[in-house]
């Protein structure tokens, strides 16, 4: 398995917002996600307010992780081929300029 460097972070964390279809308020941590091969991209991640100050960065993380690692486990669970038969289709199909 291949992995590609990536870079996640904090673009701003806005504090004591209103989060839709809440009454409480919630701080939205927006992460700016950077991965090579793929255009960036921002995800915001909603942690209540009660959290203490000092924690927020650090559970927006550990929320951000879990919905990563859900992502990731629907994206492999729905492609027919495995990476092992996607690399032994591109041996068959990649141009000749390619090593």
């Amino acid at each position: 398995m291949s992995h590609f460097q990536t870079e996640i972070s904090v673009q701003e964390i806005l504090r004591n917002v209103v989060r839709p279809g809440f009454e409480d308020l919630f701080h939205e941590v927006r992460f700016d996600i950077h991965s090579h091969g793929i255009p960036p991209f921002t995800v915001s991640i909603w942690v209540h307010s009660g959290f203490p100050e000092e924690s927020i960065e650090a559970v927006a993380r550990c929320f951000l992780s879990g919905r990563l690692n859900d992502m990731y486990a629907t994206a492999a669970s729905s492609s027919p081929y495995s990476p092992s038969e996607v690399a032994a289709l591109w041996d068959r199909v990649k141009p000749l300029t390619v090593k």
